[in-house]
């Protein structure tokens, strides 16, 4: 038994990258996929190879129709919230939302509110990234895009594929979703907006 429960804690450690903690915000890598924490709160941002044993999601988001289902399930219960485009989440059981790009969903007396942005990668698929707000707290996300949609909200944490919108957007934290973070840092020298690569 204790060889077994080792095993696993070897296992779930693999799976997970160590990342960082801001002002309450937890961010580290499991798998493929970002993980934010908040306040209890469990939040997967485009899962994808995910071994069993990560922390179990409240909420799951995809941004384009080919998401990796095997994955959201290793890390779903009964009570997560998966929220994606309709051809992403059509066919999901439980507690599922089809957002289009440019639509608003709150949950938990409106402590978690979300809000899709168009977004568009060079093949053409067109999907969404998403702002999202837990206790007071704000998250930005977009994964690989040809462009950064500018929102007017505060950002505390913003995932962004490219430096050059973060100076605009002016997030506390930016981290990277595509490319190489020394690019960032660069470009962001002096801005007071923290890089995390993770």
């Amino acid at each position: 038994m204790k060889s077994a429960l080792m095993l696993l804690a070897l296992l779930f450690a693999g799976c997970v990258q160590q990342g960082f903690a801001y002002e309450g915000i937890s961010v580290s890598r499991v798998g493929d996929s970002f993980l934010v924490s908040r306040g209890g709160v469990n939040i997967y941002f485009e899962p994808s190879g995910i071994p069993a044993g990560p922390a179990v999601a409240d909420y799951v988001f995809f941004s384009y129709d080919d998401c990796d289902k095997e994955s959201m399930i290793r890390i779903s219960n009964e009570n997560t919230t998966v929220i994606g485009p309709l051809k992403c989440v059509e066919g999901i059981q439980g507690h599922t939302y089809s957002m289009g790009q440019t639509d608003s969903l709150s949950f938990r007396d409106g402590t978690v509110r979300i809000s899709s942005v168009p977004i568009e990668k060079g093949t053409g698929d067109k999907g969404n990234g998403y702002y999202v707000s837990v206790g007071g707290k704000s998250v930005y996300f977009i994964p690989a895009s040809d462009s950064v949609p500018l929102v007017k909200q505060r950002i505390d944490v913003a995932f962004l594929p490219d430096a050059g919108p973060a100076a605009l957007l002016k997030p506390k934290v930016v981290v990277p979703t595509m490319g190489n973070s020394d690019v960032f840092s660069k470009a962001l020298d002096g801005s007071g907006i923290q890089v995390k690569a993770i």
